[in-house]
């Protein structure tokens, strides 16, 4: 389990790691459709995903990069980096 503590050290949220979860981040949207760009209210850990999510969207389309190219740039499993950008 890993704590994820808020920027101003006010809140501290316990994170269970994995893919099993009963919701997923991208499905906490109010839109999950405009995922990473919708809504999230209420779900600090949907809204640090949805906040990687895109830094990463932007940096893949910044450097002109395929899902493959940054698997193997980063050594990140490219499913890894597939299910972080679709919110899943």
């Amino acid at each position: 389990m890993f704590d994820i503590v808020h920027i101003n050290l006010e809140e501290c949220i316990s994170m269970p790691g994995g893919t099993q979860r009963s919701t997923t981040p991208r499905d906490l949207a109010v839109d999950p459709d405009a995922w990473p760009h919708a809504t999230v209210l209420g779900h600090p850990q949907a809204r640090v995903v949805q906040a990687l999510a895109r830094a990463l969207g932007a940096r893949l389309e910044e450097q002109g990069l395929s899902l493959r190219q940054a698997a193997t740039l980063t050594g990140v499993n490219r499913q890894a980096i597939v299910n972080l950008l679709s919110g899943i």
